[in-house]
């Protein structure tokens, strides 16, 4: 009877394919999706009212506390979305709208704005020696 060594016996997972997508699906994908986006928006929404129902009705506190859970992660999906909406995911036109719908929908529950966020990120950061690049001008393409 042989036995297994367990240092052999795990192996390290393969190493995932590299995808490589040509110029038009790259395009095709970064187009902004603003159904998608609305849809994602009401779905989280959604899931907190009924979470929080949920537990309001059943007052157990181990449920609650679960609940709590759940809720924390739709938060840290409507965070999410607040990025979709500083890139202008619902409409390049209207650069406004995305900020309005996003303030008031992802950012503002959480005492920050899209713009805020958007200004935060995009701002210059330092090299390795110290000196801040030159500030980039944020336009938004038509």
């Amino acid at each position: 009877m042989t036995t297994m060594n367990p240092t052999t016996a795990a192996s390290a997972p393969a190493p995932r394919p590299a995808v490589h997508l040509d110029r038009e699906s790259l395009i095709a994908l970064s187009r902004p999706a603003p159904g998608r986006l609305l849809l994602q928006l009401v779905f989280e929404w959604a899931c907190i009212v009924a979470v929080v129902a949920a537990a309001l009705h059943l007052a157990n506190w181990p449920f609650s506390a679960a609940c709590i859970f759940l809720i924390a992660t739709r938060q840290h999906a409507l965070l999410t979305l607040m990025h979709e909406f500083s890139h202008h995911q619902l409409s390049r036109r209207r650069l406004d709208w995305n900020d309005r719908v996003g303030d008031l929908f992802t950012a503002f529950p959480f005492f920050v704005t899209v713009h805020g966020f958007t200004t935060s990120t995009c701002r210059p950061r330092p090299t390795r020696t110290g000196s801040a690049p030159p500030p980039r001008r944020v336009t938004a393409s038509r």
